[in-house]
């Protein structure tokens, strides 16, 4: 049913709990592993390379936590204004043509872990493709 899946990430235990988990979804032939860089619109100056090296290195060792043998995994980092962190994992997801995006959703306080975190609520709100967005609660320990 999946065949191609597109994981955006913030390399947060959310996120790295999503890509290990992705791998067990049936049918999978491809993962994608997204990282969006977001600068501030106040900035006036702005050379994203050495930032968007820096993101492909992080993205190729989250590609090792997809233990499922036979799929590809790709690795994208594109960069944004701030605010179009949802609009970019959308178009990502037509360009590359992918049936399903898996992220997690995100809190950052009690009232906030009730709600989803912006770009979950953008893609669930506005974006074409199937989504599944997963919830884990982090442990004070660290450990979900």
């Amino acid at each position: 049913m999946f065949e191609k899946i597109l994981v955006p990430t913030d390399f947060s235990k959310h996120a790295k709990k999503v890509i290990e988990c992705v791998g067990e979804i049936p049918g999978i032939k491809q993962v994608v592993l997204l990282s969006v860089i977001s600068r501030s619109a106040i900035t006036r100056v702005w050379d994203p390379v050495a930032e968007l090296k820096e993101v492909e290195a992080r993205l190729m060792e989250e590609k090792k936590l997809i233990a499922a043998p036979g799929i590809e995994v790709k690795v994208r980092a594109v960069s944004v204004l701030e605010g179009e962190i949802g609009n970019a994992v959308q178009r990502v997801a037509e360009e590359e043509k992918a049936s399903l995006v898996a992220m997690g959703a995100r809190g950052k306080s009690r009232i906030q872990s009730a709600l989803l975190g912006s770009v979950s609520r953008n893609a669930l709100r506005f974006g074409d493709t199937h989504l599944l967005i997963m919830r884990y609660k982090i442990l004070d320990s660290g450990e979900m």
